[in-house]
């Protein structure tokens, strides 16, 4: 059996600058779930986004989307939180399998609908749209890594196999003009303003977020719509994630205790301030 060493609290009132970056890091994860809640209940908010979404705040939602933002952490440019440091590396590593998930997913999708669902029921047809995509993004996250060029060759490859698979099943292959369309299409899933992007990446976080909620239960939840595709891969990636992420919470807890009991106090503070100003 493997024992949980307890941390010693008295720490924080010894050295209260230890956690600098630990207090920060729940104090955005709280201030996001503010302005998220606030967003759901427009009419019960404030123009700074205090009120309405602070009471609604309990420690465990504040942790959980502070893990969750870790997975879009600037590691060159920002210090990891002081309790995660020692496990920095595996949450890089899970960081760059949602964003090749991501992509993947996003070149899926685009790529159904371009060429017609029959394709997702196809067998083997996924997968080896799947094995471009990751043989092709290998090495994203290094600085030299051309990410146009790499995605264009994806698209060539993307039209290529669909092509084949259409022939192959009795379909008529992509027109010229079909074949621009979804390699303009393919090339630019990475840009930050891309819709179809977005909408992956808000059901990947949905999904991990939900994950997160019911980690102690033995079921996965239901892995939203037009994931399906890459269901298998992200499973994976979330069982490894959550894992840390609960590990992580057995040995810390008393030091996210403290530090979020101070921040939920201060935020219900302020919105009894701003109760009695109304």
């Amino acid at each position: 059996m493997v024992r949980i060493r307890v941390p010693d609290c008295s720490l924080i009132e010894k050295w209260p600058n230890s956690l600098d970056l630990v207090t920060r890091w729940l104090q955005e994860a709280a201030d996001d779930l503010v302005k998220l809640r606030c967003k759901m209940l427009p009419p019960h908010c404030s123009s700074d986004g205090a009120t309405g979404g602070a009471s609604a705040l309990c420690s465990t939602a504040v942790q959980n989307q502070a893990y969750l933002n870790l997975l879009e952490w600037d590691h060159v440019n920002r210090p990891f939180p002081e309790t995660v440091l020692m496990d920095q590396t595996r949450f890089q590593e899970i960081q760059l399998e949602l964003e090749q998930c991501l992509l993947t997913g996003t070149v899926l999708l685009v790529t159904f609908s371009s060429a017609g669902l029959a394709l997702a029921d196809m067998p083997g047809f996924a997968e080896k749209i799947k094995t471009i995509v990751k043989v092709l993004l290998t090495g994203i996250h290094l600085p030299s890594f051309n990410l146009k060029e790499s995605l264009a060759t994806t698209g060539e490859k993307v039209c290529a196999e669909v092509n084949t698979c259409l022939s192959q099943h009795g379909f008529t292959p992509l027109s010229a003009e079909r074949e621009t369309v979804l390699k303009g299409q393919i090339q630019v899933v990475a840009n930050s303003d891309n819709t179809t992007c977005k909408l992956i990446d808000s059901r990947i976080q949905m999904f991990l977020e939900n994950y997160l909620a019911s980690s102690y239960q033995k079921s996965l939840p239901a892995v939203p719509g037009g994931l399906g595709p890459i269901q298998k891969e992200l499973e994976e990636i979330a069982v490894k994630y959550v894992r840390l992420v609960n590990y992580n919470k057995m040995v810390f807890s008393p030091y996210y205790d403290a530090v979020l009991g101070k921040i939920l106090t201060k935020e219900e503070y302020q919105l009894a301030g701003k109760s009695e100003e109304s």
